[in-house]
């Protein structure tokens, strides 16, 4: 599956949220609205990569979110609705630095998780991730 296509999958996880349209500099972007509140959602993109997999994989995810993807070593610095955690399985558990960065958030400043990642060969981190987000009471998609 290509690139763009995984983004669009990943971007759709929100889709019970719906979609307004603006014009912003002579492009196209696609503003997500919380459905029973009308506000704008904000997002953040933040992943780990050794092999750059994961850092195209967020960086798509982004760009289609219009934000910036950043790596797991800068804090997310405004409240999110929705934070995309980009990682993979590193010696057959999560990277320290997802830990880590993960039991630095708090409910009040991250919204919800939706962790996705590039391993091919292995289980999703998936329950990994949630294991240390529950730590922090951060629900996760």
């Amino acid at each position: 599956m290509e690139i763009k296509r995984i983004a669009a999958v990943l971007a759709g996880l929100v889709m019970s949220f719906t979609m307004a349209f603006a014009q912003n500099s002579g492009t196209l972007k696609v503003l997500l609205k919380d459905a029973t509140t009308d506000e704008a959602i904000g997002f953040a993109t933040v992943s780990v990569t050794k092999t750059g997999n994961t850092k195209r994989l967020a960086e798509a995810v982004a760009k289609e979110l219009g934000v910036e993807a950043l790596p797991i070593s800068e804090p997310v610095a405004e409240p999110v609705d929705i934070l995309f955690l980009g990682n993979s399985y590193y010696a057959f558990t999560i990277d320290p630095e997802v830990k880590a960065f993960v039991a630095s958030l708090s409910s009040e400043k991250v919204g919800k998780i939706v962790n996705f990642g590039s391993a091919a060969m292995l289980n999703s981190t998936y329950k990994k991730v949630k294991a240390e987000a529950d730590k922090v009471g951060i629900p996760m998609d």
